[in-house]
Order: structure tokens, then C-alpha cells, then sequence
């Protein structure tokens, strides 16, 4: 099993943040809820992230587009995403190069505020998965300027920062004493929301 090294340590996420993710109980989300004491979480779809009163500070995708994201979808996800991040905010990615292996197994060692993650990954060869130039061509056609971009030792990074217009909370009264907000998007198909769910 090949290990693969990622430090996130330096790395100010916001306080409002869209976590891309497979489901709710991803690593970004742990390590974003141990830096609050109030925090809402919330796990949503594609439909339901833009019906939200919220301007986000931040996306992260964090090792999932290789688990069969294609170009399209990649593109049908920055575009709603556009929609609730406000001007300035930025898009992090992080995700395994080698994927022309029917199987590949990694022990991803993840740096953090709160020590040392270790997560087992397993990526399955899919053909049509995005690659990495699709990633910036995607993000810069879609108003994005990329701050950052390489691979090193097997996984590619990329930030990005969105210039479009600034977002508008659809509802200006919208008051909250939630200190930070976790969106968990669910990019599959299955439907479900529940709010304030413990991940």
C-alpha cells in the first residue's frame, strides 16, 4: 500500500465552508469541527446547496474526484458552487494522479490542527474520471484564478480563486448564531437532508 503525505496546517479554510465530499464523516469535516464549539452541519445535494441563505468562504475537494467525477459533472458542480461562494473566496483540491491501476490502494497521512489523520483510499480505474488539466481549464472558464497548481509525489493540488460577482444572500435578514457552518455536498444521486446531524 503506497502512503501518501498531505499538511493542511497552514491552511485557513473561513468559517463557512462547502466540504465536496462522499459523505459526512470526511476529514476536512473533523478537522474543521475540532477548531469550533458552535458549528451547524449539513448534509446536501446539488439541488439543495443553492436554495441555502448562506454565502460560502471556501470549497474543498478533498481526494474525491478520482473516485469517477467526469469533466461534466466537475463543470455542473463549480457552477452551482459559483452561485453561493462570495467574490475572493477560494476552491482547494487535492486528489491521487496515478489512476491506471484496475485497484489502487493508499494510506493518505494527513497533517492537521488536531495531529496526524490516517485514512485508508481506494481508487478504482475509471477512464472517464476528470483529469488534471480539465480541473484548471473547468475552474478558469468559470471565473476562476488559479493561485496554485502542481503534482508532487502523487497527488495534485489546486487553488483556486473565484473572481466573479459577488454572491447575495437571498435573504438579507437570514440571522444566525452558529458560529461556523459545514456544508457536507454528497455529489451522488440519493437525496437526504438532515441539519445539525453529529458527523
Amino acid at each position: 500500500m503506497k502512503k501518501l503525505y498531505v499538511d493542511i496546517r497552514n491552511i485557513d479554510f473561513g468559517e463557512n465552508i462547502i466540504d465536496v465530499c462522499n459523505g459526512g464523516d470526511s476529514a476536512i469535516n473533523k478537522i474543521i469541527s475540532s477548531k469550533y464549539s458552535n458549528i451547524e452541519k449539513d448534509i446536501s445535494n446539488l439541488q439543495q446547496i443553492d436554495n441555502k441563505n448562506i454565502v460560502y468562504n471556501s470549497c474543498v475537494f478533498f481526494f474525491v474526484l478520482s473516485r469517477g467525477i467526469t469533466k461534466f459533472k466537475f463543470n455542473k458542480i463549480i457552477k452551482v458552487i459559483t452561485k453561493v461562494i462570495d467574490k475572493d473566496s477560494k476552491i482547494y483540491i487535492w486528489d491521487v494522479v496515478e489512476r491506471n491501476k484496475l485497484v489502487s490502494k493508499y494510506e493518505l497521512n494527513v497533517e492537521s490542527d488536531i495531529g496526524l489523520i490516517k485514512l485508508p483510499i481506494k481508487v478504482y480505474f475509471k477512464p472517464y474520471s476528470i483529469k488534471f488539466l480539465d480541473i484548471i481549464k473547468v475552474l478558469e472558464n468559470n471565473s476562476f484564478i488559479i493561485k496554485n497548481s502542481l503534482i508532487n509525489q502523487g497527488i495534485l493540488f489546486v487553488e483556486a480563486e473565484f473572481k466573479g460577482e459577488e454572491t447575495k444572500v437571498k435573504n438579507e435578514g437570514y440571522i444566525s448564531s452558529i458560529k461556523c457552518k459545514i456544508c457536507s455536498f454528497k455529489f451522488g444521486n440519493k437525496i437526504f437532508k438532515k441539519r445539525n446531524r453529529g458527523l
